[in-house]
């Protein structure tokens, strides 16, 4: 839905979207919303102020209805600094047990820099494999993760995820990775990833 996705319709179904571990929730990034009734009420919670504890909270109210209460036409949205740099692995992994404790590995190791983590069957890998016709990154495995990065201090931050990897490694959570080393190898390992679900 990247192509057709629309700020109404995240707001409505309330989308988390591949990098929700970075940002959470849609809910977390609307400051307002402006919503037609069915009878064409406008109702609107853009308000110059930050703070607002009067009455009811009508982002709250439109955030994941779905459209059932009225059309969202306007919203004001929370921006994120641009990361420093982000990068990306593909790992091999023996089991869901293994992926389980990658993440939970990575999301010590990084905390809130973790900004995806894609689990993939290997069924929808050798597909993606056979209908994009690319080399394998990795090793056979059961099961394949694509971990994200998002770095607030380039060198040093993905110097703590790489080690976080050669870490789960040595202790045989991963039986195989591969870490995207320029923008080029990262938009392949996404594609790849992408190619899966199509």
């Amino acid at each position: 839905s990247r192509g057709s996705a629309t700020i109404g319709g995240n707001v409505a179904s309330n989308a988390g979207g591949i990098r929700v571990l970075r940002y959470g929730m849609f809910r977390a990034q609307v400051l307002g919303v402006e919503a037609v009734l069915a009878d064409g009420t406008v109702l609107t919670s853009l308000k110059g102020l930050a703070k607002d504890n009067s009455g009811l909270d009508l982002n709250q109210l439109f955030i994941g209805s779905e459209g059932t209460l009225g059309v969202v036409t306007r919203a004001c949205l929370k921006l994120h600094p641009r990361p420093a740099a982000e990068t990306a692995a593909f790992c091999a992994v023996p089991s869901l047990a293994a992926a389980v404790k990658l993440l939970s590995r990575l999301r010590v190791a990084l905390g809130p820099l973790l900004s995806a983590f894609e689990l993939i069957f290997a069924d929808a890998f050798e597909g993606a494999l056979a209908m994009r016709d690319t080399q394998r990154p990795v090793a056979e495995a059961p099961f394949y993760v694509l971990a994200e990065l998002h770095a607030l201090h380039a060198e040093h931050d993905i110097d703590v995820f790489a080690a976080a990897l050669a870490s789960a490694h040595e202790d045989g959570i991963v039986s195989d990775v591969t870490l995207a080393q320029s923008p080029r190898e990262f938009a392949a390992l996404w594609a790849l990833r992408d190619a899966c679900s199509e």
